[in-house]
């Protein structure tokens, strides 16, 4: 995990997740389409 700070204030967080299985991918896939539906962004699979 990765912390930012600007002028000693927390300012951004990163993350990796590191996925098992095909099926945490496809489920991860389903999630993004229903997060970009819901919020009106694009999102289209490669």
């Amino acid at each position: 995990m990765k912390a930012k700070f600007v002028n000693g204030q927390p300012a951004a967080l990163e993350a990796t997740y590191i996925m098992r299985s095909p099926q945490e991918w496809e489920r991860f896939l389903r999630f993004m389409e229903r997060y970009a539906e819901q919020n009106e962004l694009g999102f289209k699979k490669s």
